[in-house]
């Protein structure tokens, strides 16, 4: 079994390949029908309506969140919090389409019209101005 902490950047770069541009993984490696080459992705259904939430690549015998591993594949490290998808879609892994989820850290959620985002960004520049 293949955990969390073996996934490393190298072991990652050694297995899949990721397009920063389009946010794709491919395969470097060949695994049953899976041949190099291949895009690696899987819909996650977990939705009641049937409808995808997510999109994993099997490494393993887990399911790992391809934002997860866009994160490590670039910075080297394991997202310490949650990813957010800045255009809200998420199967869209695009590099600069991905960021660490700033009102997670801070356990607050945006409301419908971002109101809570506008107020967490107003108060994050007070602290950093503060701390200056």
């Amino acid at each position: 079994m293949i955990t969390k902490e073996m996934i490393t950047q190298e072991f990652l770069k050694s297995i899949l390949h990721y397009d920063p541009a389009t946010g794709e993984f491919t395969r470097l490696t060949s695994r049953g029908n899976r041949k190099v080459g291949t895009k690696a992705a899987n819909y996650n259904f977990q939705h009641r309506n049937g409808t995808p939430s997510c999109v994993k690549i099997k490494i393993g015998d887990k399911g790992r969140r391809v934002h997860q591993l866009a994160w490590l594949y670039m910075t080297g490290e394991w997202p310490v919090y949650e990813i957010d998808h800045i255009d809200g879609n998420p199967f869209n892994n695009k590099w600069d389409n991905l960021r660490l989820d700033i009102e997670g850290l801070l356990g607050l959620s945006s409301n419908v019209n971002g109101m809570h985002r506008y107020r967490i960004k107003v108060r994050i520049f007070m602290l950093v101005s503060l701390m200056m």
